[in-house]
């Protein structure tokens, strides 16, 4: 009768129960029905299935309410406590990220400062934030060089973690290993590293690039500074980002592996 407001009014929320891109039509008939198509997104999503093999399609996961969209949602996070979060019923750990008050600019003794604000405020972790690697400085640089800043943080990751784990706080910490920055160590040793296509100017996203995950000698890189990273502090929480969207989907790695094999097929290798 008319649109649902927060406490009042009938009203349907739902979402599909799929990670990946998806497509919700809504259509209403000549009578005033509306149908809504829940789905995957069937652009460049063809699913070649062999005899007797079976594709389960993603579940649609929704509620309805007669007390408006609060009481929708509060349904919802119902649910996703009940059956879809692990241990959902439990406490909630809380965290204080420095990101917001400080960006980029921090030292130990600012860190220190908000350290003890969130052990006055009673939270269990406190997460560094991106700037602490590299010349990591704003957001046109030092992304791919995974080796702490010693003008920032002079005792390291590790000195940093004891210092925390010693006001009985846990510690969090931020990475975005996918991403290079073209002014960074990493991308001035191996720009190939990167997805790039052929003959085209290379898309950039927060003044970022996207690492060729194809590759075994990224990935090698990439586990091996995680791996020390973890190894050298105790980090009990990873915020892993993603900060751009991903573009240039080509490797030119794939593209010599399979050009070998094509030769070798053809007999000229």
């Amino acid at each position: 009768e008319q649109p649902a407001q927060e406490a009042q009014g009938r009203a349907m929320l739902g979402t599909i129960g799929w990670t990946g891109n998806f497509q919700f039509t809504f259509e209403v008939d000549n009578v005033g029905n509306l149908r809504v198509i829940p789905a995957i997104n069937p652009y460049a999503s063809d699913y070649e299935l062999k005899p007797n093999e079976v594709f389960t399609t993603p579940e649609f996961i929704f509620t309805f309410s007669n007390n408006g969209t609060g009481e929708a949602s509060r349904n919802l996070h119902a649910w996703a406590r009940n059956y879809q979060l692990k241990d959902g019923q439990g406490d909630r750990m809380t965290l204080l990220n420095n990101w917001e008050n400080t960006y980029f600019k921090f030292n130990e003794e600012l860190l220190a400062e908000l350290m003890k604000e969130a052990k006055h405020l009673g939270v269990d972790m406190f997460l560094l934030d991106d700037g602490w690697f590299g010349s990591r400085d704003d957001d046109n640089a030092g992304l791919g060089d995974w080796t702490v800043n010693r003008k920032k943080l002079k005792d390291g990751i590790s000195g940093l973690s004891e210092k925390i784990h010693d006001m009985g706080l846990k510690f969090g910490i931020w990475i975005e290993p996918e991403m290079v920055s073209e002014n960074s160590d990493l991308y001035r040793s191996h720009p190939d590293w990167c997805l790039k296509a052929p003959g085209r100017p290379m898309t950039r996203g927060r003044n970022q690039l996207v690492l060729d995950l194809s590759r075994k000698d990224v990935c090698d890189y990439l586990i091996a500074v995680i791996n020390k990273l973890l190894s050298d502090a105790e980090i009990e929480y990873v915020k892993w980002d993603m900060n751009r969207s991903i573009s240039d989907v080509y490797s030119i790695a794939a593209r010599e592996q399979g050009m070998v094999l094509y030769n070798y097929v053809l007999g000229v290798y």
